[in-house]
C-alpha cells in the first residue's frame, strides 16, 4: 500500500475490508454494520488498532466496565432475594405463577443504564436487523421445538406439568418475553455489549468477533441459576454447580448469536423457545434431544464458514 502502510499486523477482517475500498467494491451493508470504505478510514487513521478492536468510541477501561456490570449484577440479585422473603411475592406467585416483577425490575435497570449514560440503542444490540435476526434466531428455534417433541412423541412421551390453562398461558408469556428476550436485554444487550466495549473483540472465527465480554456474560448468566435456590433472606445456601454449568453453556450460544448477528433479537428468539420447551421437555429422550440441538447450534454458528469454503460460497462480511 502507498506511503509504507504496513498490513501484516491487521486482522483478517481489517484486509478483506481494505482490499475491497481500495478496488472500489461497495457491497450493500446490513443495517447496523460499518462499510468496507469506513473500516479502511478507521484502520489508516490509526483508530482501529493492531489487533483491529480497538474501537475509538471504547471510553471505559476494564476496570470501570466490570465494576459497573458486578455492581448492577449484585445489587439486583441481592433486591431480588429480598423481594422473595416477602409475602406480596408468594401473592404473585398465586396469582401469575411466575415472578414478573421481577424480571421486569431487571429488564428496567438494563435499559436504564444504557439510557442514562447517553449509549447508543444500537451498539447494544437493540436496533434488530430483522432479516437476519428472524433468519438464525427463528431457524435455531425450530430445531429445538421440533426435534426434542418429535423424540419425546416416539420414545418418551409428552409430560408437561400438571396445570391449569391460566398457568400455561402464563409460562409462555413470561418464559418467551421475560426469561427469554428480557434476559437477552440485560445480558446479551447491556452487559455482554458493555464489556465488548472495554475489551474488544480480538478472536475471530469465520464471520463471528467476540472476545472476553462474550465469556464474562456467559459466566454471570450461568452463575445467576446456579444462586436459584440460594437465598440467606429465607434461610436457603443451595448452589446448583450443574445447572449453572448447563445454562452458562447456554449464554454462550446465545452471545455468539448476538455476536454473529449484531443484535439480542434472534438470541431472544433462540432463548425464548428454549425456556418456553424447557418447561415441558421433562422426559429424558427430549432433554438428550435438546443435548443435541445444542451441540448442532454451536456447529452452524461456528462451523459454517468452513462448510461455505468448502462449497466455494462467498464467506459472509464479520460484524463489527
Amino acid at each position: 500500500m502507498e506511503r509504507g502502510f504496513r498490513t501484516d499486523n491487521l486482522s483478517t477482517w481489517e484486509r478483506q475490508h481494505l482490499l475491497r475500498a481500495g478496488v472500489g467494491l461497495v457491497p450493500d451493508v446490513p443495517e447496523g454494520q460499518d462499510s468496507d470504505l469506513e473500516v479502511a478510514k478507521r484502520v489508516l487513521s490509526g483508530s482501529l488498532g493492531t489487533e483491529g478492536i480497538a474501537m475509538k468510541e471504547r471510553s471505559s477501561s476494564k476496570i470501570l466496565a466490570l465494576a459497573e456490570v458486578v455492581l448492577i449484577y449484585v445489587i439486583l440479585k441481592t433486591l431480588v432475594k429480598a423481594y422473595y422473603a416477602i409475602p406480596l411475592s408468594g401473592r404473585e406467585f398465586d396469582v401469575l405463577h411466575w415472578p414478573y416483577s421481577v424480571q421486569l425490575l431487571s429488564l428496567g435497570v438494563a435499559v436504564a443504564m444504557i439510557a442514562a449514560f447517553g449509549r447508543r440503542w444500537r451498539a447494544y444490540g437493540l436496533v434488530p436487523n430483522w432479516r437476519e435476526n428472524l433468519r438464525v434466531g427463528g431457524g435455531l428455534a425450530l430445531l429445538f421445538i421440533a426435534v426434542p417433541m418429535v423424540v419425546m412423541v416416539v420414545f418418551g412421551g409428552l409430560e408437561p406439568e400438571p396445570s391449569g390453562p391460566g398457568a400455561v398461558i402464563s409460562t409462555i408469556i413470561f418464559q418467551f418475553f421475560l426469561s427469554g428476550l428480557g434476559e437477552e436485554i440485560v445480558y446479551r444487550g447491556y452487559v455482554q455489549s458493555r464489556l465488548n466495549r472495554a475489551f474488544g473483540r480480538p478472536i475471530e472465527v469465520g464471520p463471528i468477533r467476540f472476545g472476553a465480554g462474550l465469556f464474562i456474560t456467559a459466566l454471570l448468566f450461568g452463575l445467576s441459576h446456579s444462586l436459584s435456590g440460594f437465598n440467606p433472606f429465607v434461610g436457603s445456601f443451595r448452589f446448583d454447580l450443574f445447572y449453572g454449568f448447563v445454562t452458562g453453556i447456554w449464554g454462550l450460544l446465545y452471545g455468539l448469536l448476538r455476536e454473529k448477528t449484531g443484535f439480542i433479537l434472534g438470541a431472544g428468539i433462540l432463548h425464548g423457545h428454549e425456556a418456553v420447551i424447557e418447561n415441558f421437555v421433562v422426559t429424558p429422550p427430549g432433554q438428550i434431544a435438546s443435548g443435541i440441538c445444542l451441540l448442532i447450534s454451536f456447529v452452524v454458528l461456528l462451523g459454517a464458514p468452513a462448510l461455505r469454503r468448502m462449497l466455494g460460497a462467498e464467506p459472509e462480511p464479520a460484524i463489527i
